[in-house]
């Protein structure tokens, strides 16, 4: 059997490198995976060249974008989830010295707009409240418990309401490697309006990119 050429040896492990992420292989497993099917082809590619590969595979997954070039630029006003304050699909921080309440505010806010309140400290929402997951390692589980339950987002039976999708904490944490990340991504896709806190989001108060620990 004829020994493959380079380029043969890249494109099958390109190929590879699509399966692995249209499959949704773990992001831990794909690399060893990947350096399988590199060894296979009997051709040097190292580590690194892997790794652009998955990237790349990833980029064709999901699709790219071309540049803005001749046509009119848009001046539509950007809608907001909060007046004023929070934006829809963007990035939004909340920056304040560390225990001044800033997830406190971000829970009241939550839980005045779930139960129906057409404004918060003069700010007035915009359409139902979505969906929201809940990224705090910083805290334990009861500490989130107290403070979900003060602001009525947990039901008589001590469970979240349904607008909380998901909350993470530091005895069940999620961390920001790339396996987290995807993970916040797969909560995204399922619910396309999500807003978040602590890290990520696509309304309140993180935005729709990895960011900061409030």
């Amino acid at each position: 059997m004829a020994k493959r050429t380079a380029e043969e040896a890249i494109q099958t492990v390109a190929r590879k490198a699509e399966e692995l992420m249209r499959d949704g292989t773990p992001a831990a497993h794909r690399l060893i995976l990947l350096r399988e099917a590199a060894d296979a082809t009997d051709t040097t590619i190292r580590d690194t060249e892997l790794k652009r590969l998955l990237v790349e595979a990833r980029r064709t997954l999901l699709g790219t974008f071309d540049a803005i070039t001749e046509r009119p630029l848009s001046l539509a006003p950007t809608p907001w989830l909060w007046e004023g304050l929070v934006m829809p699909e963007a990035f939004n921080m909340l920056l304040a010295l560390p225990k001044v309440g800033k997830t406190s505010l971000v829970l009241e806010t939550l839980g005045e707009w779930v139960h129906g309140a057409p404004n918060f400290l003069g700010q007035q929402f915009h359409g139902a409240c979505p969906p929201v997951l809940l990224v705090g390692t910083d805290q334990p589980e009861n500490d989130w418990a107290r403070m979900l339950r003060d602001a009525r987002l947990l039901d008589a039976s001590l469970r979240m309401l349904p607008t909380i999708v998901g909350l993470y904490t530091a005895g069940t944490p999620l961390h920001l490697d790339e396996e987290g990340i995807e993970l916040i991504a797969s909560h995204a896709e399922d619910n396309p309006s999500l807003p978040g806190d602590n890290y990520v989001g696509r309304g309140l108060p993180g935005g729709s990119q990895p960011g900061r620990n409030p």
